[in-house]
Formats: C-alpha cells, structure tokens, sequence
C-alpha cells in the first residue's frame, strides 16, 4: 500500500494504533504547515509602469513586519500574471500578491488582519490612484499551503514504514534523502518510492545529478 497523504493527517485513514505513540504525537503536533495569505485584485492601469518595472516581474520584500509576536519576520511577494498568462479581460489587469504565515497564525484572525491592512497601506502608499485604479480585491487565507514540514533536527518519514509491512509513503514531505518541497520534491519522491518498492535504481537513470535525492550519510569516516 502507498499513502501519498501529508504526514498530519495520515492517521485519518491509517489507525494510530499501529505506530509508536511518540511517532504520531510528534506528526500530528510537532509538524507544521506554512499557510498562504493571497490577495487577488483585479485593476485598470498598470501600477508598476511609473516605476519602470516589467509588471511580469517577481518582486520579494523581506521583513515588513517583524517583532509582532510571529513565528519571524512577515514577507510580501508581488507577481503580475496577467500580462503572460492573459487571465483578464482585455484592457484589465491582475495584481496578485502573497505572503506566508503559519497554519496557527493563519488561524488567528487578529494576526491575518494586521497583515492584510498593513499591505493594504502600503499599496495605497505606494501606487498613484490606487483607489480609482482597483476595481475589486479578493484575499484567501489557506492554513495549509506547502505540505506539513518537520520540525528543525528532525528527518522526514521514511518511504518504506519501519512499522508496518507493506507500508509505503510518497510525497514532497517523505523520504531522508529528499530536500526541498512543491512539485519537485513530489516527483523525485515518487521515483524513490518506486526504486524501493521494487529494488531498482530509476533515479540515476531518470534523473540529472543536481536532481537525485541526498546522498546517504557514510556509516565509516
């Protein structure tokens, strides 16, 4: 059996019963989720033309709120899609915008309002008629936006369960030798899991090395 759900979450369908009680208190409360707090707004003009940006770039500002009592500093991140993807109407234009906050922040809605009205200023401040140039503006706030990640000094699940016989995991959040996350993550995960399963070495052949999964750890120095 393959289970390709996120690590909090698995013991909705397998019983916690099967595994070490250290093991599923550590997944369910010592992993954590990085939510996504977007806003989409539609506007008239392109507001980035004064500034003499291409309105397709990808525009990060670190740090904008910080000693708030947030797990660390908020960021905001810009990006315009509407000029590659042509979502809007012809003569319209998108300004999307996102910023990270953790599932538990992103449940509380003080914290999520300080943000949103703190990037609200900030473009009122920032972009000549802002207010005649909007003509709507959508905020979505997802407590679970990047998978569930583990905690600093701690490994992700194996694929193969040291518990369970027959028990494989896949996804960006499993494997020891796999890094990063998203997509990438996601589909070197499944190579892995299939190279386990059956005893095959697909990864070396599929992917560059750049791409293959951490090297293991020599057991001898």
């Amino acid at each position: 059996m393959v289970c390709n759900i996120p690590p909090k979450h698995i013991f909705n369908v397998l019983h916690p019963r099967h595994f070490p009680s250290e093991w599923v208190d550590l997944l369910q409360t010592k992993f954590w989720s990085p939510g996504l707090l977007s806003a989409f707004i539609g506007i008239k003009n392109n507001v980035w033309k004064p500034f003499d940006i291409d309105e397709r770039s990808f525009i990060w500002m670190p740090g904008i709120i910080k000693h708030e009592g947030y797990i660390g500093a908020v960021d905001m991140v810009m990006w315009n899609m509407a000029a590659c993807a042509k979502r809007s109407p012809e003569g319209k234009r998108d300004f999307i915008f996102s910023t990270a906050l953790t599932d538990k922040e992103m449940r509380n809605p003080k914290k999520v309002m300080r943000v949103i009205n703190f990037c609200m200023d900030w473009f009122r401040r920032t972009f000549k008629g802002w207010k005649e140039n909007v003509e709507f503006v959508l905020w979505t706030p997802s407590d679970e936006a990047y998978g569930n990640w583990r905690p600093i000094g701690e490994k992700r699940p194996n694929i193969k369960s040291p518990y369970v016989e027959g028990l494989y995991f896949v996804g960006d959040q499993y494997g020891e030798r796999l890094w990063g996350g998203g997509v990438d993550g996601a589909s070197l995960c499944a190579v892995m899991c299939s190279d386990t399963i059956m005893g095959k070495d697909l990864e070396s052949r599929i992917y560059p090395p750049y791409h293959r999964g951490i090297p293991k750890e020599a057991k001898n120095w």
